[in-house]
């Protein structure tokens, strides 16, 4: 089908998903912290990416240990682009064991 690739997931591009059907997919109750991590990866689009990193805000702190070799990695990959870098060092602000880790995964 169109915007779905194999395995019954949306396509990254997007495919026949227009943004409210993103939205309303992000708000769903079925979204949890793995396809947040997968349409952190992803999706590129700004406007995607400010509103994911927005939501990890409210993330428990379990989910972002488990996730966060994943996330340094995106980090990293888009340095430049992504807010992402600016939700890890508001996290390890509060956390001194957290930065440390950041510190030794990136």
């Amino acid at each position: 089908a169109k915007g779905v690739a194999q395995g019954g997931r949306p396509r990254p591009d997007g495919g026949a998903m227009n943004g409210g059907s993103l939205l309303r997919l992000f708000q769903s109750e079925c979204f949890d912290a793995h396809l947040h991590m997968y349409y952190l990866h992803s999706m590129e689009a700004a406007g995607i990416q400010d509103y994911l990193v927005n939501e990890m805000y409210k993330m428990t702190d379990g989910d972002i240990d488990f996730f966060l070799p994943q996330l340094c990695q995106i980090a990293v990959l888009r340095y430049t682009r992504s807010p992402l870098k600016r939700f890890l060092l508001d996290r390890a602000e509060r956390s001194m064991h957290f930065a440390l880790r950041i510190r030794w995964l990136a």
